[in-house]
């Protein structure tokens, strides 16, 4: 049976890369865009990873009174400059393939769109490699100031009764103030899952929130205890091996974290970081029918990575827990 092949252009399946760009994850646990928002980018060639350091993310730095004018007087200037990198995408590519008797079984029984639930197990493949990526960014010493990072240890750990997890966190929301002028309300916290177990039933917090009657602390209500913008749980998980327990992605650690609004989210504009996608991706080659195995195929590609674009708009508490 033929596959419909409608809505070519240029070497690209209008209608499958539609589905592709506006995909969500079935699975529901992927954070990486929360720390990292997406952000297209025009140009494969002659564009850059924008760096923001103090003067970006404070008002009016070392400027003195240069906005006030005197009569007569000339207006200054203001001169916005950015250190830069060369951005380099990672492309992530595979073949999404349905067997004809595969095809001719859907069209034939409940009428499944196997292109749709094929491509779609595709794009889960991605946002988990993607996630694996900005974790490992994310978690590592090197994308942090010596200032913006710590490591706890004996009681001091969040699974310890004695430890002061709100201390710490005003803390580190008070190192990103004094380098970037954003106030802890506007912060968020990234957690790994035993990170967040372990404050849900930490007996300051529990304590804190006895008046409410509720049977268990949420993120919502870890956000209103630190007094910041949100708390986002990294729940997934990773296999080495079939048949084996899985680790978590985003480990003991906690990182603490600023990303503007959605609608301000753009190159230029301040972040702990983001992840450049070439603009048009990810993308789906229109389907093809391959005799040597019998089976429909279409080539779905994404271009993407992760970068920390401002350092000291991000804190990092290594093993929160034990």
């Amino acid at each position: 049976m033929p596959m419909n092949t409608s809505g070519h252009a240029a070497g690209v399946d209008r209608i499958m890369t539609h589905h592709a760009r506006g995909y969500q994850s079935q699975m529901g646990v992927y954070i990486y865009t929360q720390l990292f928002p997406v952000v297209d980018i025009p140009d494969r060639v002659n564009n850059n990873v924008v760096v923001f350091d103090d003067q970006h993310f404070v008002m009016g730095a070392d400027d003195g009174d240069d906005d006030l004018r005197a009569p007569g007087a000339n207006v200054n200037t203001l001169h916005t400059e950015y250190e830069t990198t060369p951005i380099g995408y990672d492309q992530y590519a595979r073949a999404a393939k349905i067997p004809f008797e595969n095809q001719e079984a859907a069209q034939q029984g409940p009428r499944i769109d196997m292109r749709l639930r094929t491509l779609s197990q595709v794009l889960e493949r991605f946002e988990f490699r993607k996630e694996i990526k900005t974790a490992e960014l994310a978690r590592a010493t090197s994308s942090y100031a010596v200032s913006n990072r710590t490591a706890l240890s004996g009681t001091d750990l969040w699974s310890d009764d004695a430890s002061k997890p709100k201390v710490l966190i005003q803390d580190a929301a008070n190192t990103i103030r004094r380098a970037t002028g954003i106030p802890q309300k506007n912060l968020k916290l990234e957690m790994g899952h035993e990170v967040f177990n372990a404050l849900s039933v930490h007996p300051t917090i529990t304590a804190h929130f006895s008046y409410t009657g509720r049977e268990s602390v949420t993120p919502e209500m870890l956000a209103k205890y630190f007094d910041i913008g949100g708390v986002v749980v990294g729940e997934a998980i990773r296999k080495t091996k079939k048949g084996q327990a899985g680790t978590d992605i985003w480990g003991k650690d906690a990182i603490l974290f600023y990303t503007p609004p959605t609608a301000m989210q753009e190159q230029e504009q301040p972040s702990f970081g983001y992840t450049y996608r070439h603009r048009g991706y990810p993308l789906v080659r229109p389907w093809r029918y391959d005799e040597d195995d019998e089976s429909w195929k279409a080539n779905v590609l994404d271009e993407c990575r992760p970068y920390v674009t401002g350092m000291g708009a991000g804190f990092l508490i290594q093993t929160a827990v034990a």
